[in-house]
């Protein structure tokens, strides 16, 4: 094949542009690492923030109405239950009538709010996005990579087809 110097340099650099995308395509995951850890890192922060605002704008306690003892849900009382607060049963007396004379006995139920569930609440869509990131950013850069290698290919046959090489 008695190419001209032009194009042989020419030849010579698509040929390198195509052995890197190849490689690249290779390795798409390292290759794309850097935007994928940047996700990463942005998606933890916004999870991270979530989670304080949460726990900042929430009471730390809140309690629900008494069931007294002449009530009949008093025995079976069961608190409800909350995404992010811990229930508890509170049994405890008041003091009724004239000078406190009278007094009767209730459960409440007592929610404290619970920095375990708002981390695994606030996690789960986070971890989902990232996810869905990671791949999304992983089919983005295959398809880029595959084009720009089609491109390289293209004009590697145009050069070779001047030539007769098919």
């Amino acid at each position: 094949l008695d190419l001209t110097y032009e194009d042989g340099l020419r030849l010579s650099e698509l040929l390198g542009t195509r052995a890197e995308l190849a490689y690249a395509l290779d390795h798409i995951l390292m290759h794309s690492l850097s935007v994928v850890i940047a996700l990463i890192v942005i998606l933890l922060a916004t999870w991270m923030f979530i989670a304080s605002v949460i726990e900042m704008f929430k009471k730390d306690k809140e309690y629900s109405e008494r069931v007294y003892e002449d009530n009949a849900e008093y025995g079976t009382f069961k608190p409800r239950p909350r995404l992010l607060y811990r229930a508890e049963v509170r049994e405890d007396c008041q003091a009724f009538g004239y000078f406190g004379k009278e007094t009767k006995w209730y459960k409440q139920a007592v929610y404290t709010l619970s920095r375990l569930r708002i981390a695994v609440v606030t996690f789960i869509p986070m971890l989902a996005l990232i996810i869905i990131g990671v791949v999304l950013i992983l089919v983005f850069a295959e398809y880029d990579l595959t084009r720009q290698l089609a491109g390289v290919d293209a004009q590697i046959e145009e050069l070779l087809s001047r030539y007769g090489v098919i």
